[in-house]
């Protein structure tokens, strides 16, 4: 891939829902007319190019509720920035598999040598231990 047929990574902020909304709708578009290339790129013969584009519209789909402006530029930019670095060949192929994987939101499986030693660990410990989110008490 050259890279100077990639245009650059957009971080402009968006000035509105409606102008960050059609900047995610076009990086997706960007996205899912890669994606041929991506797979053949990283010899991902594993995986139909339907399913990869499936899979990515999950993850973009996941983020769907997210009505901070920032927020969207910033997952929007973070977005943009793999997309170039997996299309400069920046990654490997098991980064990519790990991208294109369908997402599941699963708990982690904790050690049991973890569970057993758990009388000497703060609940703070524990709950970061089995992915609970934790949040800071209010002074």
């Amino acid at each position: 891939m050259n890279p100077r047929s990639l245009p650059p990574v957009s971080t402009f902020a968006s000035a509105g829902a409606h102008e960050a909304r059609q900047r995610v709708l076009h990086l997706y578009r960007r996205v899912v007319r890669a994606m041929p290339g991506i797979l053949n790129g990283y010899d991902i013969s594993d995986m139909s190019t339907p399913q990869a584009v499936k899979n990515v519209g999950t993850r973009f789909r996941r983020f769907r509720d997210v009505d901070d402006i920032n927020m969207i530029d910033m997952l929007r930019c973070k977005a943009e920035m793999e997309l170039h670095e997996t299309l400069l060949g920046f990654k490997t192929r098991s980064h990519v598999l790990k991208a294109l994987e369908p997402w599941r939101d699963t708990k982690i499986a904790v050690p049991a040598s973890l569970v057993q030693s758990s009388r000497h660990v703060s609940p703070f410990l524990q709950k970061f231990y089995y992915g609970e989110a934790v949040t800071p008490k209010e002074p």
